[in-house]
């Protein structure tokens, strides 16, 4: 209470000091019937000040932005007893005792008594899905969180109502617990809507039963992220109305330099654009999604670990993230590893001149002990295996072998049948008593085929050009 006191005495002498101070100001502004008696440094109390003189003064200290106006806000948080009284009534006449029930009630009791029920009467069958996947539970989350929502609210009508009772009011245009009510409410709506809507657009695709897994993940990508969009444009369009946030100045101010600001923001916004509808496009067309491995014209490897709007993420064989703009990956070519359900083999051996009569016998044995290693080898004819003799070279003879198998290129089982081909030509030679040559000259290849069909044949990509060719008689 000492302590109270003393901030009570100190406010006093502030308030006088203000006041001294306003008479100087007065003084210096020309007002002369100004009465300060001798034994005094202060003006008495009954000075009286022409009322043209006091508005003057009013009119330039209200033009202060904090001169004069710091303290007398302070000092209403300056509570007395009488005001702590005053400010306790009026919070006991606003607030009912039942609705602060009915919102504790709903908000922290329901959702324990509500499981507590429920596993008492299901306790004894384990075949019953537990409460928190059952529809009773999301209905009763629901209450709970609008009952919380509800006591902020409230909390928010008693911190108005205190504001009033202390001197510091709001304009009436302003209702703020209706403001907070509305803005939080509609918070809420958006943030529960958001699952709700994805639910409905996976059912509605998936009812359509002409279309593939693939194409229906894409299309529901495409769908969640248009509506994504317009909730959270909705959302912020509400807040604004609710909040009644001014926009007009600020949307003048945004255009006030006319075609020059158009230019600017649009040169500034169109790369993002682009990346955005790229981003979309991607999702549209299928070619990949998150968790495929997918390689790229430019040799890049990896796994996608997520596709937004403007990046995708890709995982590389080093474990390295990377950030590709959806502007480069929607102009270049693009192979999914994870949707191909055959691989490829493709070797070419080089033998010398003095080799030239055991050709046939080699190319058999190779086809044969390629048969007998790898059980996946697709011979019924869908798809080419060849051995075959195909060039003259300056210094060597080139032998070509092409061979299918029935799983996705660049996994563990591809890389152990690709062994198993090498350890199977190594046997073929080494039985038919060859041996590999060394070319003395460098062997020129196309552009193509040093880039591309490299890259392919590295990770057991199926060649194009060959895929349809299984009715070839040489196969």
């Amino acid at each position: 209470m000492t302590a109270y006191r003393l901030i009570l005495i100190l406010a006093s002498l502030l308030e006088q000091f203000s006041r001294t101070k306003a008479f100087t100001a007065a003084r210096h502004l020309g007002v002369r019937n100004i009465c300060i008696p001798s034994n005094h440094d202060r003006p008495t109390a009954t000075t009286a000040l022409p009322a043209a003189n006091i508005a003057t003064i009013g009119k330039r200290g209200s033009n202060a932005a904090v001169a004069g106006k710091l303290f007398p806000i302070i000092k209403r948080f300056f509570i007395g007893p009488a005001k702590a009284k005053e400010i306790w009534s009026s919070v006991v006449g606003a607030i009912d005792v039942a609705d602060l029930l009915l919102i504790a009630f709903f908000g922290w009791v329901l959702p324990p008594v509500s499981k507590l029920i429920y596993d008492r009467s299901h306790r004894e069958n384990d075949s019953i899905p537990v409460f928190a996947a059952r529809r009773r539970h999301k209905i009763v989350l629901i209450l709970s969180q609008i009952a919380k929502i509800a006591g902020i609210v409230y909390i928010v009508d008693v911190l108005e109502i205190i504001l009033n009772v202390i001197g510091i009011k709001f304009p009436r245009e302003q209702d703020i617990s209706k403001m907070c009510a509305e803005a939080l409410f509609t918070l809420y709506a958006a943030w529960r809507l958001t699952p709700y809507k994805k639910y409905v657009i996976k059912k509605r695709v998936m009812r359509k039963s002409d279309q593939d897994d693939a194409t229906a993940k894409a299309k529901i990508k495409v769908y969640d992220s248009l509506f994504n969009i317009a909730i959270v444009v909705t959302t912020v369009f509400l807040l604004v109305d609710e909040l009644k946030i001014p926009v007009g100045r600020a949307l003048q101010s945004v255009f006030a330099l006319g075609g020059v600001g158009t230019l600017v923001f649009s040169l500034a916004s169109q790369d993002l654009a682009s990346q955005i509808i790229n981003g979309i496009a991607l999702v549209a067309s299928n070619k990949y999604d998150e968790g495929d491995l997918i390689l790229l014209g430019d040799g890049t490897l990896g796994i996608v670990r997520r596709m937004g709007w403007v990046y995708t993420d890709l995982r590389g064989t080093d474990e390295v993230v990377v950030k590709i703009p959806n502007s480069q990956l929607a102009n270049q070519r693009v192979s999914n590893l994870s949707r191909l359900k055959i691989s490829q083999v493709k070797q070419l051996l080089w033998f010398a001149y003095e080799d030239v009569d055991k050709l046939p016998t080699v190319i058999e044995n190779i086809k044969t002990e390629i048969g007998a290693s790898c059980p996946n080898l697709i011979t019924d004819g869908s798809r080419p295996f060849r051995v075959i003799w195909t060039d003259f070279r300056d210094d060597h003879l080139e032998v070509s072998v092409d061979c299918r198998f029935r799983h996705p290129p660049s996994t563990d089982v591809y890389w152990d049948t690709r062994q198993q081909v090498l350890l199977a030509i190594s046997r073929a030679a080494k039985k038919s008593g060859v041996e590999f040559s060394i070319p003395n000259v460098r062997v020129k290849t196309s552009k193509r085929e040093s880039s591309g069909e490299d890259l392919h044949q590295q990770y057991g990509i199926e060649d194009q050009a060959t895929k349809k060719s299984g009715s070839d008689p040489e196969s």
